[in-house]
């Protein structure tokens, strides 16, 4: 009957006498060593941070075969997460492996549903994400050697995290036929971030950037950088016809002046209080650089007398015989205000504002022996003054 079931009819004699029996055996199915998956066990695949999703069979060469059966119908495919992988980390299946427009051949998914060559061959019921293994179980006939090769040939694993965790995955593929299982196919997949750039943030973020730096002290500005890797930037000078006159701090990005600038006496390169460096940002792999160019701007700086104007003269003195002799420092460029006396005019008309440049020296007029004069002369340069 072509039915694995056999009878026979056996008998028992004693030489005289006997007796029957008809026996009914049934064969059944043994695994016969079970599934065996071939070329993917101990292969090794590699994926690069913000790359596209990568196969688990290196060579795209899997295959499978079931000592005597024919197909997988009621048994599964399990990719388990063995080692080390984490919540960002996806197995999945290639929905179109094929890349065909209408889906007819290879592998495609819709749904939960999964098709080989437009035929199910069963179903996700484990889908790959979060702490999740990828199972798919088979319930069609059609889940035969060809379909479940082609499957394996379409596992795919991807990572979202930024950046990945590069520890080692292992994963681990079992095949079952609904009675045996076959051995287990371990995969390593290795993980590699993308090691991106230092981005520097500070003054705009550009490869150039220009500051204003006041003259008479030493701050310049602070360089600040992001790492998409996670790493903390350290920072370097590294050009600029002016690099000479600058230090920065490796950790924090303070840009100084080695010395403080001064406006009225410029030492940069072109001699105009325009200061020229670059800055580079670096995580130990890969640089960022900008170009700062450092304006010095003028400050208003207080004028100052110098000379002692003070001198005792005699009683009776003639006029004119004594001068009283000021002198200014002052680095600014400004025009200068006048020298008041308010104690002696020059003269009955004079109100007692002398113009004063670099150095001045005025005659004072007594208007009778024995006078006791008190002045007080003041400098200034309309904003700032000195007076004695």
């Amino acid at each position: 009957g072509a039915d694995n079931t056999y009878e026979v009819e056996v008998t028992a004699s004693d030489g005289a006498n006997t007796d029957v029996q008809t026996i009914t055996v049934t064969v059944t199915d043994v695994g016969e060593g079970g599934p065996v998956i071939a070329d993917l066990g101990g292969d090794t695949v590699a994926f690069t941070e913000d790359g596209e999703a990568i196969y688990i069979d290196n060579g795209s060469n899997a295959s499978v075969s079931d000592g005597g059966g024919t197909d997988y119908n009621g048994g599964y495919l399990l990719i388990h997460r063995q080692a080390n992988f984490t919540a960002n980390d996806t197995l999945s299946i290639d929905i179109n492996s094929d890349s065909d427009a209408d889906n007819t051949t290879g592998i495609y998914v819709s749904g939960s549903e999964v098709r080989y060559d437009n035929v199910a061959i069963g179903d996700i019921g484990l889908d790959g994400t979060g702490s999740n293994d990828l199972r798919i179980d088979f319930g069609s006939a059609a889940a035969n050697d060809a379909a479940v090769g082609a499957l394996l040939q379409a596992i795919q694993f991807n990572n979202s995290g930024a950046p990945p965790d590069t520890t080692n995955r292992i994963a681990r593929i079992t095949l079952n036929n609904s009675a045996d299982t076959s051995a287990d196919n371990d995969v390593t997949i290795t993980v590699a971030q993308n090691l991106n750039n230092p981005v520097i943030t500070s003054d705009g973020g550009a490869a150039t950037a220009g500051v204003n730096a006041a003259e008479n002290q030493t701050a310049v500005t602070t360089v600040t950088a992001t790492d998409a890797d996670g790493s903390s930037p350290t920072f370097t000078i590294t050009g600029g016809e002016d690099q000479a006159k600058f230090g920065i701090d490796l950790n924090s990005g303070v840009l100084t002046f080695g010395a403080a600038p001064d406006y009225e006496v410029p030492t940069d390169v072109g001699a105009n209080n325009t200061y020229i460096v670059e800055v580079t940002a670096g995580d130990g792999a890969n640089t960022d650089v900008q170009t700062i160019t450092v304006t010095v701007t003028n400050v208003n700086e207080e004028p100052v007398i110098t000379s002692d104007p003070v001198t005792i003269v005699q009683w009776g003195q003639k006029d004119g015989q004594t001068d009283i002799l000021t002198e200014r420092i002052d680095g600014d460029a400004d025009t200068f205000g006048d020298v008041y006396n308010p104690a002696v005019p020059a003269s009955p008309s004079d109100p007692g504002y002398y113009p004063a440049g670099a150095s001045d020296s005025r005659t004072p007029r007594f208007y009778a022996a024995g006078q006791r004069p008190n002045w007080e002369i003041e400098m200034y340069d309309h904003i700032d003054g000195d007076y004695m």
